[in-house]
């Protein structure tokens, strides 16, 4: 099969659904299937990907816009008749093109949802009127909707006519030969915790700094992003500064995890977290907020932890139970986690998945 993904930003401008594209291409691609990834904005660090396709573009917003669509148009019309399916993601002005070419041309249209909560898709759908008019265009011509996570799928559910008739739910897949456990698994220091991700506004991490300041833990934090001097700013201001350090963005970030006893992820808006998986894959047991994709993965107190809210209180609470526990059982939940990656989230098994679905509608 001939299938294109279109998605314009790619990490650090991006975030967790882009890295998921370059991921099932990947694993579609050693099936035999012919994947591209038609994108803008990539940073140079990621242009040596077989499966990328760089159109014109340019970060001045409205130009930006208009040469890299025009440019997207005359690579669909180009190559229309060898395409049998094409994925996008965002209620955007991408998503909407898309949608009108790909029911002109009778190619099947997939429409993946990744984010969730107060900033994620179905909310930015509402945020603007040209974004109401993508999202009621791609929901009406997508031959498929894919939700991350079942709380994104109840969501779908309850605010769009139809979605259990053409809605699917297929989570995020990892790597589980790139993210595997450590042989070392003793002498991790328990109190200093791992947060990787890009500083923005709902990682929530005002909050968690709150909850460390009242308990005995350190934080690592692995990423970069338009909050850091905000966030930096705030570490001095709490005198947190021996026990919160800023690590910066890493590209390759497998080996880190290991180091560590336990990831956070203190997010009030989040679909399924990426970080989360591999964290959990590297045999890293999670403390999380109870935010969508994480109730899938997380079974409290067994294979990671889920704090009752996202408040510093319930984040603080989180951290008080982790603390509490001997290390052998977060050495046992560890494993656990990695057995339930392996069993639900490999990339092989989202791949088995995404392959059903586009020969299904081809």
């Amino acid at each position: 099969m001939n299938i294109v993904f279109v998605i314009r930003r790619l990490p650090p401008h991006g975030g967790g659904a882009e890295i998921q594209a370059l991921r099932l291409a990947d694993a579609l691609s050693r099936r035999g299937h012919s994947v591209r990834v038609l994108g803008g904005k990539l940073p140079e660090t990621y242009r040596d990907n077989p499966h990328l396709q760089l159109l014109p573009d340019s970060y001045l917003r409205i130009w930006g816009t208009l040469k890299f669509h025009f440019s997207l148009w005359w690579t669909l019309r180009k190559e229309g008749k060898n395409i049998d399916a094409v994925q996008t993601y965002f209620p955007n002005e991408t998503s909407l093109l898309l949608s009108k070419w790909c029911v002109s041309n009778h190619v099947p249209l997939f429409y993946k949802l990744s984010g969730d909560g107060e900033i994620g898709d179905i909310a930015c759908s509402n945020s603007r009127f040209i974004h109401k008019i993508c999202w009621d265009s791609v929901r009406r011509s997508a031959n498929t909707i894919i939700a991350v996570s079942s709380a994104l799928s109840e969501r779908l559910n309850s605010e769009l006519a139809g979605f259990s008739a053409r809605g699917t739910i297929i989570p995020n897949g990892i790597d589980i030969r790139q993210f595997h456990p450590s042989s070392d698994t003793v002498g991790k220091n328990k109190n200093r915790l791992l947060f990787v991700g890009r500083l923005r506004q709902e990682k929530n991490l005002a909050s968690l700094m709150d909850a460390i300041k009242v308990s005995s833990f350190c934080l690592d934090i692995v990423g970069d992003g338009p909050e850091r001097a905000l966030l930096e700013a705030r570490v001095i201001a709490l005198g947190l500064s021996e026990r919160i350090r800023f690590l910066g963005y890493k590209r390759d970030v497998a080996g880190i995890y290991s180091a560590y006893a336990s990831l956070i992820v203190p997010s009030f808006s989040e679909g399924l977290s990426n970080v989360m998986l591999e964290s959990m894959a590297s045999g890293v047991p999670v403390i999380s907020t109870p935010v969508s994709g994480s109730r899938d993965a997380i079974d409290d107190g067994q294979n990671g932890i889920l704090a009752n809210g996202f408040s510093k209180e319930d984040l603080f609470e989180a951290l008080s139970r982790f603390a509490n526990l001997p290390d052998e059982d977060i050495v046992h939940m560890g494993r656990l986690a990695r057995e339930s990656v392996e069993k639900k989230f490999s990339i092989e098994a989202v791949a088995d998945a995404y392959e059903r679905l586009y020969k299904g509608a081809c």
